[in-house]
């Protein structure tokens, strides 16, 4: 599974998630969250510190984010 680690209003949020996609257009990272993943959360491409290998090497690396600051 993918994880995200951002920061959040609250510090610094290390996520496992089942997917997490690059939004190029807008320059955003989203996941789904919630009880029934119905809702996505966004985060801005510059607070994402780290996105791991299961993630797609092309969306990765498009979004200016390496593995890891």
């Amino acid at each position: 599974m993918p994880t995200i680690v951002h920061e959040s209003e609250t510090g610094v949020v290390e996520k496992e998630v089942d997917e997490v996609t690059y939004d190029a257009d807008n320059g955003f990272w989203k996941y789904e969250v919630g009880e029934d993943d119905t809702q996505l959360r966004y985060v801005p491409r510059e607070q994402v510190y780290y996105v791991d290998k299961d993630v797609d090497e092309e969306k990765r690396t498009a979004g200016g984010v390496t593995d890891a600051y």
